[in-house]
């Protein structure tokens, strides 16, 4: 799992906590902190190596931001690893997230399928909420409040060894809005296996003083739509996760559920699932009613 971490005093602790989290998944997550060639005095390069994260310089960059598919393929090219992902630099994961991916490697041929699993993340304001470890994480999962974000908004991409079209997507940049949707359509259209794990894994959203979108509201005017201007008139209706002809859905004793959350701390008997919809002119999707 890769990322890249902006230079900001106001993240410290959110970006000082990401490291710890995916370093306590280790050797089961591999992580990976890329840092722009123009950023070599970047604060977290030693923090990260202190946690035995893996830290490679990024020389291909677009308006000094780092470009996703870059970063892949840099990593698809140093690692064996059946899985590579990609996940923004304020979300936390548990061990969920391993439990859902051995599933899959077991389920789907992972080696010879073009997948691409995305899943929503759950907000948890840290200002409020002592984080704590990953035992804690799965606790916090339980609160009536801390429910699944909006379905149009991804933070993790993870692929598998075959990889994506690489040479018909575009220098999307990460930290800026669009892409997410971008790449969730084009899966439908291009037959990729597309999972939504939103059901199995746990992704917290860790929001601070600069709330729930951070990613994309302190950045420069002049960038923010960069990622928009590079598919001009790119229809993003079904850029949501609830496009994705696949789920996941796992069981958990009743007393360990929250019922606003819909998430349990110990999930088990994981299973793979078919959205059901009716396929209209046009690629146009709708589910039906069951």
């Amino acid at each position: 799992m890769f990322t890249t971490i902006r230079d900001r005093e106001c993240r410290k602790t959110i970006h000082s906590r990401l490291i710890k989290n995916w370093a306590a998944l280790s050797p089961h997550l591999n992580p990976v902190l890329f840092v722009p060639f123009t950023e070599h005095n970047n604060s977290w390069i030693s923090t990260a190596i202190s946690n035995n994260w893996k830290v490679r310089i990024l020389y291909v960059l677009r308006h000094n931001l780092p470009v996703l598919t870059a970063m892949f393929k840099e990593i698809m090219a140093s690692t064996a690893t059946p899985f590579i992902g990609y996940a923004n630099a304020d979300i936390l994961f548990d061990t969920s997230l391993i439990t859902t991916l051995r599933y899959l490697s077991r389920r789907i041929n992972v080696t010879n399928e073009m997948i691409l699993i995305v899943g929503q993340r759950r907000n948890v304001d840290i200002e409020k909420v002592d984080l704590g470890s990953g035992d804690n994480l799965t606790k916090i999962s339980q609160m009536d409040n801390i429910q699944l974000f909006i379905n149009k908004a991804q933070d993790y991409f993870i692929i598998s060894r075959r990889g994506l079209p690489w040479n018909e997507i575009p220098d999307f940049v990460v930290g800026r809005n669009g892409y997410d949707n971008w790449l969730v359509t084009k899966a439908q259209d291009w037959n990729i296996t597309l999972i939504d794990t939103s059901n199995t894994v746990l992704a917290l959203h860790q929001s601070g003083i600069d709330g729930y979108n951070s990613g994309w509201r302190t950045v420069p005017a002049e960038t923010m739509n960069w990622n928009k201007m590079l598919v001009k008139g790119f229809n993003y209706r079904r850029g949501s996760t609830a496009f994705a002809p696949f789920y996941t859905k796992g069981q958990c004793d009743e007393e360990k559920t929250s019922s606003n959350s819909g998430y349990c701390n110990q999930v088990y008997n994981i299973t793979l699932r078919h959205r059901s919809f009716t396929v209209r002119r046009y690629g146009r999707r709708r589910r039906k009613d069951k």
